[in-house]
């Protein structure tokens, strides 16, 4: 914690000394991709996080939204791009699941990126559809027992894809997946009562205002938020323990962007997330803030990839045609 006081602390000082401003990165507005549709979750907490890095950057930082197939697209743009800090990816999971069930993608999670800070985590909700009338998991498991029932996802090997599949196999169900090309798309889809049920992020259920009500009957991961307290965890509830592997938040460069900028980059990021009123602010978009240093939050990546596999391997999870 000292070592990190101490090079915080330095950091602001070259930071604020006009001959590093002049003289290094950033020469330019910096372009933060994010390979998610725009209308989603992650888009929110990537201008929330550009609006206050840009400010102590002294640069623009401009969201850039490249989301198709399943975020594959958008994540192989920033690995293929100049690696001079110029160009950064702002991503979640999918970064890491969506190649896992992919034979399409052409990047690797780990190796051809530089991990910047893990900011958070957050956790997916379980919504069914305005159709269903309960309040309880048993009741939904009942409800879901008719004919014709589906599930979304924001895309195959995702999270909500697995997450789903694993709902349906402890209740004994039959479902048919239905992949989107991100988050917005299905959940408008669930708010119209064209799915029977779907995992996504709470921000997005907080968006259907003027649609038919989407009620949260349950919430993945170990530690609940605050603005979901009444929702009850499914581990809690006796589900799968698959159900409690975490998600991230992140920001990663190009594999061979120059260290000095990377080292730049997390300390700037890491000044913004030690702000207290703008964690605050990150919460109540229902994102669990959660700082890692490039070298911590590269060691969870390689445990999420391995967790990922996994439960990839054993659901068989496969990608849209």
């Amino acid at each position: 914690m000292l070592r990190r006081s101490i090079l915080f602390a330095g950091l602001s000082a070259t930071l604020n000394s006009p001959a590093h401003a002049k003289h290094s990165w950033p020469s330019r507005p910096i372009r933060l991709v994010v390979p998610f549709p725009t209308g989603g979750a992650v888009g929110i907490w990537a201008r929330l996080v550009a609006g206050r890095v840009g400010h102590a950057l002294g640069e623009p930082v401009l969201v850039e939204h490249r989301g198709a197939t399943g975020t594959l697209v958008g994540t192989a743009a920033v690995a293929r791009a100049p690696a001079d800090g110029h160009t950064l990816l702002f991503t979640a999971s999918p970064h890491v699941t969506a190649p896992l069930a992919s034979p399409r993608s052409t990047y690797d999670p780990l190796n051809d990126f530089a991990p910047v800070g893990r900011i958070g985590s957050a956790p997916l909700v379980l919504v069914a559809s305005p159709a269903f009338q309960g309040t309880t998991l048993q009741e939904l498991k009942s409800w879901l027992r008719q004919d014709g029932v589906n599930f979304g996802s924001p895309g195959a090997g995702s999270r909500g894809h697995a997450f789903g599949i694993i709902l349906a196999e402890a209740f004994g169900v039959a479902v048919e997946h239905v992949p989107y090309a991100g988050e917005a798309p299905m959940v408008s889809d669930l708010a119209n009562g064209g799915l029977s049920f779907a995992f996504c992020s709470p921000a997005a259920v907080g968006r259907t205002s003027g649609q038919p009500s989407l009620r949260i009957l349950a919430a993945t991961e170990r530690t609940p938020l605050a603005s979901l307290a009444a929702a009850p965890l499914l581990v809690e509830e006796g589900f799968s323990d698959e159900f409690a592997i975490g998600g991230f938040v992140g920001v990663f460069a190009p594999r061979d962007t120059p260290q000095p900028v990377l080292d730049r980059a997390a300390g700037v990021l890491y000044a913004v997330m030690s702000e207290p009123l703008f964690r605050e602010t990150l919460v109540s978009a229902y994102l669990h803030p959660h700082w890692q240093w490039p070298a911590e939050f590269g060691d969870h990546l390689e445990r999420f990839v391995h967790q990922w596999d996994l439960t990839i391997r054993r659901r068989r999870l496969q990608p849209a045609d």
